[in-house]
Formats: C-alpha cells, sequence, structure tokens
C-alpha cells in the first residue's frame, strides 16, 4: 500500500472521529498531526466489530458527505457558527438512528481502527526505511512544508509523515496507549479490505465532484 493512500486513509477517518470529540478548531487541526486520541472507555475491537463497520460505513459517509458543510462549523470558535455544526451533528445522527446506526459506536469502532492504522504504517515506516536515511527523510519533508508553493492540505499532509517518521527515529514503535496487540493484528490482517471500502466511498464522492465540474 502506498504512502498517499495510507495518508488519504488518516484524512477521511478524521472526517468522522472530530464528531465525537471536544476540542476547539486550533487544538484538532494540533491533533490532526498526532497520535489519534481513543475516548475513555473505548470498545475492545473485535472481527464483528470491524464487519459491522463495513457494513455501515457507506451509510454514514454518504451522509457525512451531504452535510460536510454544515459540519464542519461544528468546532468553529465562533459559537453562532458551532451551533449551526452541533445542529447539523444532531440531525446527523438522528438519521443514522432511523436506520439503526448509532454514532457513538460507530464512532468508537472508527478510533479504535484509525489508532490500529496509525500504528501498523508507523510500523511500516520504520522497517521501509533505514535509521541513517531517515533523518535525511524527515530534513527533506520538512523543508518542503516549509515552501510556499505548497497548498495547506499537501502541508498537512507532509507534517503528519514527518511526525510519523520522528516517533520512529529510535526504529522502535511501541504500542499506543488504548490499543492492544490483538486489536491491532486484527486490523493489520483486514487493513487491504478496510482501505477498499472506504476508498471506494471517497472516489464516489470524487466522481460526482468531478462530474458535476464539467457539466
Amino acid at each position: 500500500m502506498s504512502w498517499k493512500t495510507i495518508t488519504t486513509f488518516f484524512l477521511v477517518a478524521m472526517v468522522v472521529a472530530f464528531v465525537g470529540g471536544g476540542c476547539s478548531k486550533g487544538e484538532k487541526e494540533k491533533k490532526s498531526v498526532e497520535t489519534p486520541a481513543v475516548a475513555e472507555g473505548a470498545i475492545i475491537l473485535t472481527n464483528d466489530m470491524i464487519d459491522e463497520f463495513l457494513k455501515v460505513y457507506p451509510t454514514v459517509f454518504s451522509k457525512m458527505a451531504e452535510k460536510k458543510d454544515a459540519l464542519e462549523k461544528y468546532r468553529d470558535d465562533n459559537p453562532v457558527v458551532s451551533a449551526q455544526g452541533q445542529k447539523a451533528v444532531e440531525e446527523l445522527k438522528m438519521e443514522l438512528a432511523s436506520e439503526g446506526i448509532d454514532l457513538g459506536r460507530f464512532n468508537a469502532i472508527y478510533q479504535k481502527i484509525l489508532l490500529a492504522t496509525y500504528y501498523i504504517t508507523q510500523k511500516q515506516r520504520a522497517e521501509s526505511i533505514p535509521p541513517e536515511a531517515r533523518k535525511a527523510k524527515i530534513d527533506e519533508l520538512k523543508k518542503r512544508a516549509d515552501s510556499p508553493d505548497v497548498s495547506e492540505q499537501d502541508k498537512a499532509n507532509i507534517l503528519q509523515a514527518v511526525a510519523e517518521l520522528e516517533a520512529t527515529t529510535s526504529g522502535e514503535v511501541k504500542l499506543p496507549p488504548g490499543l492492544s496487540e490483538g486489536e491491532a493484528k486484527l486490523v493489520e490482517a483486514r487493513f487491504d479490505e478496510i482501505r477498499t471500502a472506504i476508498m471506494a466511498q471517497v472516489n464516489k464522492v470524487r466522481d460526482k465532484q468531478d462530474s458535476a465540474s464539467t457539466s
């Protein structure tokens, strides 16, 4: 799997994960390049839960895509704008509940999958880049991120890569708090399946946007 695909996976995952958190817009942007957080009292991931996630993900993603602009207001520092986003979140929860989907449970499962994927990709990065080449790669990425020609979105992606490379400078990748080795192995065994399900929905949205822009 390519690094670009993995980065896309993280970005899409964070779209859903932010709904369950309580940080401000500034804090959310800062955390986007740090280890994903697991809520207190989080579930213990099982294969059945991954099956559940794969089954309902298309519906959740589709409804979130429809409300994307409204949902993005949820973390706005302006309380009036933020209230509009909160209303959109509550509407989303009710729409999903009418189809038998609990957004809170979905988000808890997704956060665990995200955390496991973060750990897995860190391990892959540590194994794929020799220690002597890692620092050079970090310096190269930081220089690219500072370029005025780089968009904010690309800069965020680059900083994500830097954060993960810096976390593996010793060559040893430790399990993040809230994740067990068993959970990580479950996600690793089904990573391609999970990635395919996620990217199928992303591509649908992209195709729809491309079609609208050319019509």
